[in-house]
């Protein structure tokens, strides 16, 4: 019988994270902060205590919770003060999760109260300043947003380049799938990839985005990695392996917002026997380490540590899930049976400090 890991084994991992939106990984508690100090400044403020309005007993999906957790990401982390807070917190819940390489990705964004470069400015202070940089790596990716024009993306691409110094490693594609024509981008990506930044696109989310028409396209920005990547036609997926791009997957939110479900890969009224794990029913094209690992073991975490019974670490651990190592293993983030952490070229800098074994 296999032993699966506990969820404090799972926490003292080193682990490397790819792929981290950084208003995305602001906690309600963390926003919870940020909204008692600005609504004792600013009394107008109307919006509910984050910490009510995100609770956990409520049902989300892709179509209400993004939207809800935006309005309230933007309308409160506008000014620097809230911006350096929520940086700091992000910082140290990444590290307090065992985190020792990490690639943190933005979209530069300007407020009534925050231009875009000051905003880039102050969080790259944040990371230049964290006190336990020593134990963790960390790095910038700039994010283009579907919805921007043509020269906001251009504007992105000089603010990386201008920072490419001071730890901005990549550009990454992102925003509303459902939004926005992507082909209006490859000038932008281009002049990255002219001025050795990595390129990482959010790639056929959902059906809207996942036209052939599209992910040609977004092919051609010559991508370094790929995020998501669900909705792929068979074709495209051997394109992937052919040009060994690496893929970013998240596969505790992918099961928490019920898209495998819908695809048909997991059935919650018939989860999969994780007590006997045969690494035989891994998909032997896309066998693919699971990323993303961080916040599911913080205890304030409004996503659920079970979905309908059926523990996370059990799932993340069988291979058809995205866990465990297999013959096409695609190297990053991975951690080998011997304990070395697997760093291989998927990672941006190549850099990582602090502890690359596993504890005994």
């Amino acid at each position: 019988m296999a032993v699966v890991p506990d969820a404090d084994f799972m926490k003292a991992l080193p682990k490397i994270e790819l792929h981290a939106h950084l208003t995305g990984s602001i906690t309600p508690s963390t926003l919870h902060a940020i909204w008692s100090r600005r609504r004792a400044m600013i009394p107008s403020i109307t919006l509910e205590d984050p910490l009510i309005a995100m609770s956990p007993s409520r049902t989300w999906d892709t179509q209400t919770f993004f939207p809800h957790f935006s309005s309230y990401v933007y309308n409160l982390c506008s000014d620097k003060e809230s911006i350096v807070f929520a940086t700091n917190a992000v910082l140290n819940d990444f590290m307090e999760d065992g985190v020792v390489y990490l690639e943190l990705r933005t979209t530069p964004r300007v407020s009534f109260e925050v231009k875009t470069e000051e905003y880039v400015d102050t969080i790259l202070g944040c990371i230049e300043k964290f006190a336990s940089r020593d134990k963790m790596s960390t790095y910038l990716i700039l994010s283009i947003d579907r919805r921007n024009t043509y020269e906001q993306a251009m504007a992105v691409v000089d603010l990386a380049i201008q920072y490419k110094h001071r730890r901005v490693v990549g550009i990454d594609l992102c925003g509303d799938p459902s939004k926005g024509d992507v082909s209006i981008f490859k000038k932008a990506f281009a002049k990255a990839k002219k001025h050795g930044l990595k390129i990482t696109l959010h790639f056929a989310e959902i059906p809207e985005s996942s036209t052939r028409e599209e992910l040609e396209t977004l092919f051609c920005f010559e991508p370094d990695r790929l995020g998501h990547v669900i909705h792929v036609p068979n074709d495209l997926k051997q394109e992937i392996v052919r040009r060994t791009i690496g893929v970013e997957l998240c596969m505790r939110v992918l099961l928490f917002l019920q898209v495998l479900a819908v695809l048909g890969v997991y059935d919650p009224a018939n989860p999969p026997d994780t007590e006997n794990l045969d690494p035989a029913e891994a998909n032997p094209e896309m066998n693919i380490t699971c990323l993303g690992a961080h916040s599911y073991l913080q205890e304030e975490d409004f996503y659920p540590g079970e979905y309908n019974g059926e523990s996370m670490q059990k799932l993340c651990a069988k291979q058809q899930y995205g866990g465990g190592i297999g013959p096409n293993l695609y190297n990053f983030g991975a951690f080998c049976a011997d304990g070395d952490v697997v760093f291989e070229h998927f990672a941006y800098t190549g850099q990582l400090v602090g502890a690359t074994q596993s504890p005994a």
